[in-house]
Parts: C-alpha cells; sequence; structure tokens
C-alpha cells in the first residue's frame, strides 16, 4: 500500500486501542503511531521515509530488499523491544502507537499482490491475504477506506468520547 494509506490504518488502529483504554491520547502517542505506520518501509528508498533517510534505505534495500527483514515477525518483535524502551524511558503510549502503527503496516501489505515475506530470514515465501489488491490500484483506497471505517467504528462502539479526547487534541499546548 500507499504511504498514506498506511498513516490512515496506523492513526485509526491507534484511535481503537485508545478507545480500548490501552493506550493514552497526547500528540506523542499519535506522532508515534504516524511514524509507526511508515516505518516498515525504510527499506525501499521510493517510500515516505525511505526518500528523508535514503542514508538508511538504500543499504537496506541493497541488503535485503522491500518487504522481507522490515516486513517479518523479527522486525516486530525488534519493534516491540524497542516500544518497551520508550515506555520505560518515560513516554506513555508512545511505544505502544509506534508499535501498533508498525503491525498495522504489515497487516495491510499482507493484503496487497505482493505481499511480505512474515517469516523471513527462514523462508523468503511472500505470503498475501484475499483480496490481494494492488498497491496504487483503484482497489486500495477501497480496502484502506473499509480498514479504517471499521477500526473508527469499533472505536466508536468502544468509547465514544474517544472521539471528544481527539478533537480537544488540538487545544493541547505543551508547557515547558
Amino acid at each position: 500500500m500507499m504511504g498514506r494509506s498506511h498513516v490512515f490504518i496506523g492513526l485509526a488502529a491507534t484511535t481503537t486501542m485508545i478507545a480500548a483504554g490501552l493506550i493514552d491520547v497526547s500528540p506523542a502517542t499519535l506522532v508515534a503511531a504516524l511514524i509507526g505506520s511508515l516505518a516498515p518501509d525504510i527499506d525501499t528508498p521510493q517510500s515516505t521515509l525511505g526518500r528523508l533517510l535514503f542514508f538508511v534505505s538504500y543499504p537496506f534495500n541493497a541488503a535485503i530488499g522491500h518487504r522481507t527483514g522490515t516486513h517479518s515477525l523479527i522486525a516486530l518483535v525488534v519493534c516491540m523491544c524497542l516500544a518497551l524502551v520508550i515506555e520505560a524511558a518515560g513516554f506513555a503510549g508512545a511505544g505502544l502507537a509506534f508499535f501498533v502503527g508498525y503491525a498495522a503496516h504489515i497487516g495491510a501489505d499482507l493484503l496487497t499482490r505482493e505481499g511480505c515475506a512474515f517469516l523471513y530470514p527462514w523462508d523468503r515465501t511472500r505470503y498475501v491475504f484475499w483480496p490481494a489488491i494492488m498497491t496504487g490500484g483503484l482497489g486500495e483506497p477501497f480496502a484502506a477506506l473499509s480498514i479504517v471505517a471499521l477500526r473508527l467504528a469499533t472505536a466508536y462502539w468502544l468509547d465514544p468520547q474517544t472521539f471528544d479526547l481527539l478533537a480537544r487534541l488540538r487545544h493541547f499546548r505543551v508547557r515547558g
């Protein structure tokens, strides 16, 4: 999927976690979710983060290729460890939000024809879940909007006041 789809899906998944009471809402958690939803594509210089961090994406791409190491079970374990470090550093909710965005990215890419080498490096088979849409094709916006709508409906069902919290977030001021 394209970067914008990943961002919407990652933020919607994080909103669901906020509604479930598992993550506190703050600008830091939303930024962490946004970065996490783009982070797996650091392995390609054509991605949003890959263009920004080209000195990381080119070597990654040359060494492992796209949708292998950063889209794998090992990457999720490393990401969870990173999330725990972020949480322990005092950024409540930001680590978990990063992990949720990262995991949502991989889940969304499993819906594309290209799939992910989820068991990399043990197995380089690319796994694909139905409906196997084409990245950037006409099916992507439909799939992304369906996922986002389902996530936001679940969040509303869990706690309708979550959307009041998100609306009040625009008035959030950092005190220094």
